[in-house]
C-alpha cells in the first residue's frame, strides 16, 4: 500500500509505476481515491497487488468497511507513507 498526502500524487506515482513494470503486470497497480466509480471500488479492490491510496479515503472509507477489505489488508505486507 502506498499511502500519498494527495490523490493526484498517487495519480503521478501510479504512472510512474506502470512505466517500471511490464504490461502483463501493470493491472496489479490500482488507485483507490474519490474518482474511483462505486461500482468499480470492489474490483479494485479484488485486483490490486499495490493500492495506491490517501489518508481520506484510507479513514474514511477503507477502514470503516474493514470486514470487505479483510483480505487485502491480511495479505498487506508493506505500507509506504509520503
Amino acid at each position: 500500500m502506498y499511502v500519498s498526502p494527495t490523490k493526484a500524487l498517487a495519480q503521478d506515482q501510479l504512472r510512474a509505476f506502470r512505466d517500471f513494470v511490464p504490461q502483463k503486470w501493470q493491472h496489479l497497480f490500482q488507485t483507490y481515491d474519490g474518482d474511483v466509480p462505486h461500482s468499480e471500488r470492489s474490483h479494485v479492490r479484488d485486483a490490486a497487488a499495490v493500492m495506491l491510496t490517501n489518508p481520506d479515503m484510507l479513514h474514511c472509507n477503507m477502514l470503516p468497511q474493514h470486514r470487505q477489505w479483510a483480505a487485502w489488508f491480511a495479505s498487506l505486507r508493506y505500507v509506504a507513507l509520503q
